[in-house]
């Protein structure tokens, strides 16, 4: 398993969501499920979604913000700009910030 890629949920509002990207997680061979700010999420739903991924709904880590989520990674990838807006991100890796500084 690629133990240094985390998948981050921002503010996932529905806990079979979680459930489903953890087992979509789990199918390609990853582990690291990581939430911010999520809805309660260790539910029935999320465990039947899941599937035989349960164990990475419940080891998931949670984060109040994406600052705290991303403060040690070193490269990031995003699918959605507007929550990364909202935060007042611009959403360049560590190692991008240290080059131009």
């Amino acid at each position: 398993m690629e133990k240094n890629i985390f998948f981050v949920l921002i503010e996932p509002q529905e806990p079979g969501n979680i459930g489903s990207a953890a087992r979509a997680i789990k199918n390609m061979g990853f582990e690291n499920l990581e939430l911010i700010n999520p809805v309660y999420f260790l539910t029935k739903e999320a465990e039947w979604m899941a599937c035989q991924a349960y164990d990475i709904v419940k080891k998931a880590i949670v984060y109040p913000t994406i600052n705290e989520a991303i403060k040690d990674k070193n490269h990031c990838h995003r699918n959605n700009t507007q929550t990364w807006q909202k935060e007042g991100l611009d959403f360049t890796t560590q190692r991008q910030r240290k080059k131009n500084y």
